[in-house]
């Protein structure tokens, strides 16, 4: 096969790849301990596969870890945190203990470790919808810890009393 060819054929999967990875799925890596003990309990930090379609289908739900563009400005960095409230939902807050109402088009999201977590609780309040990039399906690196992310329960969410459903009850 001669250079020019296998250039060709190298550049003709550039379009299937971007379309996989921009649209259907990706891999990112987690910075930091927000998320823990769920993800990064210990080094080497984990690496996660995201669907990169849930959000255009509106296919999340509370509880789920999402990925987000930071929503305070700082361009095109992306967190990782959990959906605790969807638009309509009541929270209440975790430092101030304030009720706050999740406005159309927002949702809220939380690390689950609140040490040193930017989130809506500390940091941004309610998120525009539109900063979610993906729903995270599996941790994929490193391979001892492969394989779907650990049940909401597990993870110390949903906590009692805080997440009002709408208005009409309690997760």
């Amino acid at each position: 096969m001669t250079l020019r060819r296998a250039t060709w054929k190298a550049a003709s999967w550039l379009p299937v790849w971007w379309v996989t990875n921009d649209v259907l799925v990706s891999v990112s890596p987690v910075e930091g301990t927000c998320m823990q003990p769920v993800l990064n309990p210990a080094p080497p930090r984990d690496h996660v596969l995201v669907n990169r379609l849930a959000p255009r289908l509106y296919q999340f739900r509370r509880g789920d870890i999402v990925t987000a563009q930071a929503p305070d400005g700082s361009g095109r960095k992306v967190v990782v945190k959990r959906l605790v409230a969807l638009e309509g939902d009541s929270v209440r807050h975790r430092e101030t203990g304030r009720v706050v109402r999740v406005p159309r088009g927002h949702c809220w999201l939380e690390g689950d470790s609140t040490r040193g977590s930017r989130d809506s609780g500390s940091d941004y309040g309610a998120v525009p919808l539109g900063l979610i990039e993906g729903r995270v399906m599996e941790v994929v690196w490193p391979l001892n810890r492969c394989g779907k992310l650990r049940a909401v329960q597990g993870s110390g969410w949903p906590q009692q009393g805080r997440v009002i459903v709408g208005g009409s009850g309690q997760v």
